[in-house]
């Protein structure tokens, strides 16, 4: 993961690497990946482990090897730069299923407003729970 990643591994030390912009909207601030003529190198060789070479070389071949695994860029840019991978609506995740104590989920068998047991997989595919939005209002 990161540690490897590290650049301290090749005798390296970097600051700034991520600064804070301000969202004016909200008034919170968010962190960012700063411009590369912010960052700030020091060199350590008496913390290096390989050679500076050596590790380039290997961030390459990783690179290379997750690049199947990355979002699919458009004219060299991510399209979902910024935006959350993981974000739920509430109260999906947030309600437990009274037959089997799963968490509900949105979506399932095409029916993306629906919520949907967890569990269903358990079943065998049949579905135990399934809550509407109508009946959301009703229920909660």
């Amino acid at each position: 993961g990161r540690f490897v990643r590290h650049p301290v591994l090749k005798g390296v030390v970097e600051w700034n690497r991520r600064v804070t912009r301000r969202t004016n909207a909200t008034g919170q601030r968010r962190s960012v990946r700063a411009d590369p003529d912010q960052l700030l190198l020091r060199d350590v060789p008496h913390l290096a482990f390989v050679t500076a070479e050596r590790f380039d070389r290997l961030m390459r071949k990783l690179n290379q090897r997750n690049e199947r695994f990355r979002r699919k860029r458009i004219d060299g840019v991510d399209p979902r730069e910024g935006v959350p991978r993981h974000r739920t609506t509430w109260p999906s995740l947030h309600m437990e299923c009274g037959v089997c104590g799963e968490a509900f989920i949105f979506g399932g068998q095409g029916r993306a407003g629906h919520l949907f047991c967890r569990g269903v997989p358990a079943y065998n595919g049949g579905v135990h729970r399934r809550l509407t939005p109508s009946m959301l209002q009703t229920e909660l």
